[in-house]
């Protein structure tokens, strides 16, 4: 489950390059998650008896030069004893008019979102995560 929200995640770190007119923005920026479902963080991602897993906060950095950095905080409670981890990924990112296409490095991850203005919405494996640039 834990590698769901990874990807998740990591997948919803989108981030542009070039633009293909005016009316398109660029995804070049950081990125911050704001909801997951139309619900604010922190999200639930997994729940079973004494265990409860959350996604805090999510931050994506798409650099000019097509690569991107992201920053996954999961809070994980088991029984209850809460631990709080950030994990780092990265990848490259290209953009076709307003949608933003990120591979994971390592080619363990691909997915393709939508830009419109300071939003970036990606919809995978039933989530749909929305983005604002800061």
């Amino acid at each position: 489950m834990r590698r769901l929200v990874l990807a998740l995640s990591a997948v919803s770190i989108l981030a542009c390059g070039d633009s293909s007119g005016p009316e398109f923005s660029s995804a070049v920026g950081t990125w911050s998650l704001v909801t997951v479902n139309g619900s604010a963080l922190p999200f639930t991602v997994g729940l079973a008896q004494n265990y409860q897993l959350e996604l805090l906060s999510d931050e994506f950095v798409a650099s000019e030069n097509g690569t991107y950095t992201e920053s996954t905080t999961l809070r994980e409670t088991e029984s209850g004893t809460a631990t709080t981890t950030t994990e780092q990924s990265n990848g490259t990112w290209t953009q076709t008019d307003n949608t933003v296409t990120v591979t994971e490095s390592g080619g363990t991850g691909t997915a393709t979102a939508t830009i419109s203005g300071n939003t970036i919405s990606l919809s995978q494996a039933g989530y749909l995560s929305v983005y604002h640039r800061q």
